[in-house]
């Protein structure tokens, strides 16, 4: 693979993270804003970030907005966001063009990162505060997102189990906690949450693609360089969640035919390598332990999976279920980690777990975003390694380090959503 990266930790709390390979014939910068997960603050962020991809002062209106990001050879501007252990990480990237491969070579790159400082730190304002339209269109779509969450049920009570997965954590934090303060803030409470944030964030500018992106990406961070700043993120990402004393049970009623059964289990000790795949031969492949039996052998589920967080060092097992079930599956999911346990697995599941593995990690050289998200996972373990890195230390695990993985997980909490009104 000829993909090269570099990574500098600059000061104040800005990180410059380049990935090239020069099979990609077009470039991505993505400003990372890093900020302690608040649910007054983060969700006015993030608002603001939606608010800023609509227009900047340069292209007040929409329509003439999107015209000049077509005009960079149908560029594109997003916003994004996701929660990362007790942090919030919310992000806005650029997609552009490779200098070398436009009409007459034409150096739309820097012109691309001007659209990017621009829609950042030059947006369009009215009487010092965002556009009320663009405003109140961003925030519907908000609303909108959060009520169409509890259509989706397996969603939905995920989030719901993670009020007491994470009880007491920032990490507990769902949408539907700030639902009420974005229906009742206002376009000047939203405008000062971007300014806070623009201060108070934790960066990280990272390019990726082609190598045209190279200065984009220098010219934005001189731009974060002179700000302002004084970053409250500390740029300690893990943030491993206590084992519960006891067990926790809780449950909940939504209005579906059918149940959700979410389990938590923590361990007394974690290991990045040995808890992936120990998680992948549980429940993260088609040939895993809660697969083939609890849903293929004895039908217990309509689907049961396991994924781990690392920054939490938690595996969730998931499932969907019809209620009378509800008993006999979570006796066989704890059967299927005690196999792991005493070993009971053959010398072929291990192997196909470790190559599934392995072949994964290879497979985010497949896009820049993969490849990009990548680097920025190992930035926040303090690792630098490649896909192939990584693939050879899951080759390397024994049979023992599985067995030892699973015994140190103990089970922390059980979250059941039930049907309510008859299953209707």
């Amino acid at each position: 693979m000829s993909v090269v990266y570099k990574k500098e930790v600059l000061d104040n709390g800005l990180v410059s993270a380049e990935v090239y390979d020069d099979k990609f014939k077009t470039f991505r910068i993505i400003v990372r804003m890093i900020v302690p997960l608040d649910k007054e603050r983060v969700p006015l962020s993030m608002l603001a970030l939606d608010i800023l991809t609509m227009s900047n002062r340069k292209y007040p209106e929409r329509e003439d907005f999107v015209l000049a990001l077509t005009e960079l050879y149908n560029g594109g501007i997003n916003s994004g966001g996701m929660i990362l252990g007790d942090c919030y990480v919310h992000s806005v990237s650029m997609s552009c063009l490779c200098d070398e491969y436009t009409i007459g070579k034409e150096k739309i790159s820097d012109k691309a990162a001007d659209m990017l400082l621009d829609t950042l730190f030059d947006p369009l304002l009215e009487d010092g505060h965002f556009s009320q339209k663009y405003f109140e269109i961003c925030r519907g779509e908000m609303l909108d997102d959060i009520a169409a969450m509890i259509n989706n049920k397996r969603r939905y009570a995920a989030l719901l189990s993670k009020k007491h997965i994470y009880e007491g954590e920032p990490n507990s934090i769902s949408p539907f906690d700030y639902k009420e303060l974005i229906e009742n803030t206002t376009v000047e409470a939203v405008t000062e949450a971007y300014r806070k944030l623009l201060s108070s964030a934790y960066y990280i500018v990272s390019v990726t693609g082609g190598s045209s992106g190279s200065e984009a990406g220098s010219k934005i961070r001189e731009k974060i360089k002179a700000l302002e700043r004084r970053p409250v993120f500390n740029g300690k990402f893990r943030s491993p969640s206590p084992l519960k004393k006891e067990v926790r049970f809780a449950e909940a009623e939504t209005e579906a035919k059918q149940a959700q059964l979410i389990m938590a289990y923590k361990p007394e000790n974690y290991n990045e390598y040995s808890s992936k795949l120990f998680a992948t031969m549980l429940g993260s492949y088609p040939m895993s332990k809660l697969f083939m039996n609890v849903r293929e052998k004895l039908s217990l589920c309509y689907y049961c999976d396991a994924v781990i967080s690392d920054v939490k060092a938690t595996v969730i097992i998931s499932s969907g279920l019809d209620i009378g079930n509800l008993d006999k599956a979570r006796a066989e999911i704890n059967k299927q980690i005690e196999a792991l346990a005493n070993g009971d697995f053959t010398d072929e599941e291990l192997n196909a777990a470790k190559l599934h593995l392995a072949d994964a990690y290879l497979s985010n050289y497949d896009s820049k975003m993969d490849i990009e998200t990548w680097y920025f996972y190992q930035f926040i373990r303090g690792s630098s390694d490649s896909p192939e890195d990584k693939g050879g230390k899951i080759m390397a695990l024994t049979r023992q380090d599985v067995m030892d993985a699973a015994r140190s997980y103990k089970l922390d909490t059980v979250f059941v959503m039930k049907p309510g009104n008859g299953g209707e």
